[in-house]
């Protein structure tokens, strides 16, 4: 039974995803190639909204719908009402360059977050009984570095990822010399234009 209820549910979701590329279409003759992506966005809205409106999960899908709409506006005033009067193709390479820009930044957070959940804490849960130096050496990763900072501005103790390891002043150091130097890199990086 649980199976033909999630071959139903899934059947749904892709049926509505191919109306809204349909209805893109029919209405801007244009093709969103972008599609997947600002549906990812959408999905990721909702869970940031549900983690924050925990309690109340109808004003969480309220407030995901309005960031969407939101995106939505956005992407339509700042990119494809620049394309009015081009050539359809030029549209489509726009959508094209959204999607991608998109999935680089959802690649970015969700490496980073793994390497925060599994291999920070696989150091602090293995290495650092076993070797003294890990613990400290551990004050100046980003993810504890980050959880401390949290933690400092009055999160909830059994969030995960969120230790008190450090006061709030080393914390936001940490934090800021990892964003500053990563930064640099990246200009480095493109001004060397060796990725591009």
């Amino acid at each position: 039974m649980q199976l033909a209820v999630n071959i139903v549910v899934l059947s749904a979701i892709y049926a509505l995803i191919a109306c809204g590329y349909v209805l893109i279409y029919r209405v801007s003759r244009v093709l969103n190639l972008a599609h997947g992506e600002l549906m990812m966005l959408g999905a990721y809205l909702l869970v940031a909204t549900a983690s924050t409106f925990a309690g109340d999960p109808v004003v969480a899908i309220a407030a995901a719908v309005v960031l969407s709409l939101v995106v939505g506006v956005l992407v339509y005033v700042l990119l494809m009402r620049q394309m009015t009067g081009e050539m359809a193709l030029a549209a489509v390479l726009t959508t094209i360059a959204l999607g991608i820009l998109l999935r680089g930044v959802a690649l970015a957070v969700g490496l980073g977050l793994v390497w925060m959940l599994a291999v920070q804490n696989l150091i602090s849960g293995l290495a650092a009984p076993l070797l003294p130096w890990v613990d400290s050496a551990q004050r100046g990763l980003p993810g504890p570095g980050a959880g401390s900072l949290v933690a400092s501005l009055g999160a909830p103790s059994g969030t995960p990822g969120v230790e008190s390891l450090m006061s709030g002043g080393p914390a936001a150091l940490v934090v800021a010399a990892y964003l500053v130097g990563f930064v640099a890199l990246g200009t480095v990086v493109l001004r060397r234009r060796d990725i591009l």
